[in-house]
């Protein structure tokens, strides 16, 4: 399946958005990709596009020092024809998640944690 992968370097941040899908992209793209400070991922709990060891193999593979988690159900937001659930249940398998209840950032290098987190934008 085709997919379109953004790679962005602003204010010393190279954040990566992974588009819907490929979790098994090949060794080209992953390097084309490179470093990888902010990594925006799809994840839902329904794992229709990405099950969780898909989402972990990607961030796994990229090493990124933030995830973001999109693509997700947002109460209000998303149409309930989308079908797509919240992201809790993978929340729940990882390690450093902080919810910023913040609807946007603004980075600079000096920004960047040191190992991985997850950071998860306003959820209601």
């Amino acid at each position: 399946m085709k997919n379109t992968v953004f790679t962005v370097h602003v204010g010393g941040v190279r954040y990566c958005h992974m588009g819907d899908n490929r979790h098994d992209m090949p060794n080209a793209v992953a390097d084309a990709i490179g470093d990888v400070d902010v990594l925006m991922v799809t994840v839902d709990d329904s794992c229709r596009l990405l099950s969780y060891g898909q989402v972990d193999e990607l961030i796994d593979r990229l090493g990124p020092k933030a995830v973001i988690p999109m693509h997700y159900c947002l109460l209000g937001v998303a149409a309930a024809e989308s079908t797509l659930q919240p992201a809790e249940g993978w929340l729940k398998t990882q390690n450093n998640v902080n919810y910023l209840g913040i609807d946007g950032l603004t980075l600079d290098g000096s920004d960047m944690p040191r190992s991985g987190q997850v950071w998860v934008m306003n959820i209601e």
